[in-house]
């Protein structure tokens, strides 16, 4: 139904069109205007159930009267208001299709299009007398208990199909109190007649055995609020199973509970049918005694002064507490964690490092007369045998080894015999004295590894014996080659073997082997009184010229791979004529061959490029070379046949001109002045210097690189900050007549335009966007309108004062409007900017609903204006209704 503004945010019901041109018609009938005058606009309330009540009726109705609504039965209602019509039904036209005036169209998309099928024709809000709906038939669906009596809005009405909720069943139209903690069977405890509880206590408690905490003794009497404190809203959630949560006033109020430390654990001892004679039982699997029994631990005999240990079990039964015997398990093996005072107690224990592995000499039957067993595995004998070891004669002066079992048994500790193993090589780990004492082993160095001489059965009569894989024989025998005659003032090798054998040491010769290279190491002193080897700085490789039979007839043999001359002809190369004054390169082979020293020339090779490295002479002496920076490349003008007549040729790859023809760039006219590029050849050819043209290459963009002083010069350029570009204005064939081109690319416009921007009417005042695409375009700067783009939402960025001055319908402040919404209720295709197309349903009109008329928007709309939210004011409604 439509309504209309008072400025308040309210709407009041407009009369129907048609009740105007009615009333206009009746004016001659008095009787119809007092008629009309009588019900007046209240008749047309949207509420089919209340109705005003004459002014007669209020009179005496009592205190308090006047100001009161009377509930009166639809059914009475409908027919007074059939009988007060009957004058005028001829004259109204049944409406046959809904009026968009009224409001949302509910679904009566199925319903026939005579609308007097079920409403008066004048009264929308109220059904025909006669009017009967058979649910069952004509939906399938039934209406039991109080839905055949609600109202047919309650389910049909603007939310949406009928199908979508009702599939959800009651859930559908009303809000879970239990917060889906009670599944979504709701006929489990609700009827249709109320939606009181209508389950038994007894099925209560039935269904109660199917939860985490089946209720049984005096728990099956509790009232449901005592642990559920929300059951009154239909929230069981939360209720506590652990039996001290409940019963803390219980615990503290029983006595020694705290004090004796009891468990929390209510469940141990009491049972649900009775608080009263409390009995603990021990489970099973009960082992943690003394979390109960500390006190009885503490103050029972030697318990603490013994260190017993904490698990009663070991000793104690949960049926007696008295006359425990103490059990050893199998398994026990840590006996000083209980016995530590019986070890220290026990003679020589201590004293004499025993073992505190008590099973070793103990048994857990009897504990005098232990006999100690050692076991095949123990080795470590000095850990207990110390002493004996210490006090035995000679283990301690000899360094006997503390393993006593390489001469003891454990049978017998006497008549101990040694035996070595095969294994035995570190004789002198025990043996160090002996050899300190034997003749000759300590001033010879002989070594210490006894078994080269000596066996292990009998010590006297030593013989060395060398293997085939000794080879360092001055380890022993270097006194033998210090006396030997010549063999220190020759440098002799102390490699023996080259001469001597291990069988004789006399009659030796030195056999040079094949791969002896090194001679000089032995003949540097033949090397040294040889004439003229140390004068000429002849080579020390000896074999250059001598051989290992005969010294004499020496002959120098140059092999193909030599080529480092200059180290044996340095003197050569320095008396050689202008070798030196010239600086002529030291690699003889250049000019000279291994078979004649004279007639040498000089032969170019196609891979020598560095001529400069010896014709730099030549090049500072040549004319103009220096003074015009010739390149020293000196192939680029000459021949390795002819040096004069040189001519210079340019290749093609060269493009570093001005690397040569730097002088002739700045003697040219205007070159320097005028800051033109150094790449001679964007104008220059190698043929012909004069009469240079510039052509413009198309890649060339940099147009400001040259032409900057006629950018500055042109006529405002400078003074309009025209870009830089120029070519988006000029051409490279004519300078003149530039006309700027607006490319469909650019977007940037106010980069050029931002005085035409200012300049505007209105664009700085009202903030106008800077994309002046929006409203202009190339080709004609005025008569600008703006078009709103279908993707345009941020409306207040432009319309922020319009929102601000926003005061009907509705204050726009005020009433807490969202002002990033404005598209909810205005347009941006052209429109005008008012009035709104937005109208309320009849959720906020109806006069059922006056507790929205103060109601500020953002109340109902916290997020948007496209959806309503009623549970954020009623927590049990689902929708308007």
């Amino acid at each position: 139904m439509q309504r209309t503004g008072n400025g308040n945010g309210e709407g009041t019901p407009a009369k129907p069109l048609w009740l105007a041109w009615l009333r206009l018609a009746l004016l001659a009938s008095p009787l119809l205007v007092l008629w009309l005058a009588a019900i007046g606009p209240n008749a047309y309330s949207a509420d089919p159930v209340k109705v005003k009540k004459p002014a007669a009726a209020k009179a005496g109705a009592g205190k308090g009267a006047a100001a009161a609504e009377e509930i009166i039965p639809a059914a009475a209602r409908d027919k007074a208001a059939l009988a007060n019509t009957a004058a005028v039904r001829k004259a109204v036209k049944p409406q046959l299709r809904w009026d968009k005036s009224w409001g949302a169209l509910v679904p009566h998309t199925s319903f026939p299009a005579n609308c007097s099928l079920c409403h008066l024709p004048d009264r929308w809000d109220a059904m025909r007398p006669d009017f009967r709906f058979d649910h069952l038939k004509q939906t399938g669906h039934a209406l039991e208990g109080a839905h055949a009596e609600a109202s047919c809005l309650r389910c049909h009405n603007d939310r949406g199909p009928v199908k979508t909720f009702a599939a959800r069943g009651c859930a559908g139209c009303h809000i879970d109190p239990h917060k889906s903690a009670m599944g979504r069977d709701c006929a489990r405890c609700h009827g249709q007649e109320s939606w009181q509880l209508r389950t038994p206590k007894g099925r209560q408690v039935a269904d109660h055995a199917k939860t985490r905490f089946p209720l049984t003794g005096m728990h099956a009497l509790v009232a449901c609020e005592r642990c559920h404190p929300d059951s009154a809203e239909g929230d069981f959630r939360g209720a506590q199973r652990d039996c001290y949560q409940c019963h803390q006033s219980d615990f503290a109020a029983a006595p020694n509970h705290r004090s004796a430390g009891f468990s929390r654990d209510c469940a141990a001892c009491h049972r649900t049918s009775a608080w009263t004679g409390a009995a603990f039982r021990h489970s099973p699997g009960m082992s943690d005694c003394v979390s109960c029994h500390l006190k009885d631990y503490q103050a029972a005999p030697k318990h603490a002064a013994g260190a017993y240990p904490k698990t009663c079990a070991e000793c104690h039964t949960t049926d007696g507490w008295a006359g425990a015997p103490f059990r050893h398990s199998p398994g026990t093996t840590n006996c000083v964690a209980c016995h530590l005072a019986d070890y220290q107690a026990a003679p020589d224990h201590a004293a004499r490092n025993y073992t505190q592995v008590c099973s070793e000499c103990h048994t857990q039957t009897k504990w005098p007369g232990a006999v100690f067993k050692h076991s095949p595995s123990m080795t470590n004998c000095v850990s207990c045998h110390l002493p004996d070891y210490q006090n035995a004669p000679n283990h301690l002066a000899r360094n006997y080894p503390q393993v006593c079992s390489q001469c003891h048994t454990q049978a017998g500790w006497t008549g101990a015999v040694f035996k070595h193993s095969a294994a035995m090589t570190n004789c002198v780990s025990c043996h160090l004295a002996d050899y300190q004492a034997a003749a000759g082993h300590a001033a010879r160095n002989y070594p210490q590894t006894c078994a080269q001489c000596h066996p292990q059965t009998t010590w006297q009569g030593a013989v060395f014996k060398h293997s085939p894989a000794m080879t360092n024989c001055v380890s022993c025998h270097l006194a033998d080659y210090q006396a030997a005659p010549g063999h220190v003032t020759q440098n002799y090798s102390q490699n023996c073997i080259q001469c001597h054998t291990q069988d004789a040491w006399t009659g030796v010769t030195f056999t040079h082997p094949p791969a002896t290279a090194a001679c000089i190491t032995c003949h540097l002193a033949d090397f040294q009184a040889a004439p003229g080897h140390v004068a000429r700085a002849y080579p020390q490789t000896c074999t250059q010229c001598h051989n290992m039979v005969t010294w004499t007839g020496a002959v120098f043999q140059h092999s193909p791979t030599m080529t480092n001359c200059v180290s044996c002809h340095l003197a050569n190369y320095q008396a050689a004529p202008n070798h030196a004054a010239k600086a002529y390169p030291q690699t003889c082979a250049t000019c000279h061959n291994q078979a004649a020293w004279t007639g040498a020339t000089f032969v170019h090779s196609p891979t020598m490029t560095n001529c400069v490295s010896c014709h730099l002479a030549n090049y500072q002496a040549a004319p103009n070379h220096a003074a015009k920076a010739y390149p020293q490349t000196c192939a680029t003008c000459h021949n390795t046949a002819g040096w004069l007549g040189a001519n210079f040729v340019h290749t093609p790859t060269m493009t570093n001109c001005v690397s040569c023809h730097l002088a002739n760039y700045q003697s040219a006219p205007n070159h320097v002045a005028k800051a033109y590029p150094q790449t001679c050849a964007s104008c220059h050819t190698q043929t012909a210097w004069l009469g240079a043209n510039f052509v413009h290459a198309p890649t060339m963009t940099n147009c400001v690189s040259c032409h900057l002083p006629d950018y500055q010069s042109a006529p405002n350029h400078l003074a309009r900050a025209y870009p830089q570009t120029c070519a988006t204005c000029h051409n490279q064939t004519a300078w003149t007549g530039a006309v700027f081109k607006h490319s469909p690319t650019m977007t940037n416009c106010v980069s050029c335009h931002l005085a035409n921007y200012q300049a505007a009417p209105n664009h700085v005042v009202r903030n106008y966007p800077q994309t002046c695409a929006t409203c202009h375009n190339q080709t004609a700067w005025t008569g600008a309108t703006f078009v709103h783009s279908g993707a345009m939402t941020n409306c207040t960025s432009c319309h922020h004062t319009d929102f601000l001055n926003a005061k009907t319908p509705i204050n726009h402040v005020t009433q807490g409007i969202i002002e990033s919404y404005c598209s909810t209720c205005h347009r941006n295709n052209g429109s005008p900017w008012q009035p709104t197309a937005f109208v309320h349903n009849r959720c906020y009109n109806s006069t059922t609903h006056r507790a929205h008329e103060g109601a500020r928007c953002v109340q109902c709309h916290p997020s948007n204006y496209t959806s309503a939210s009623c549970t954020a004011c009623h927590s049990n409604r689902s929708s308007c209704d």
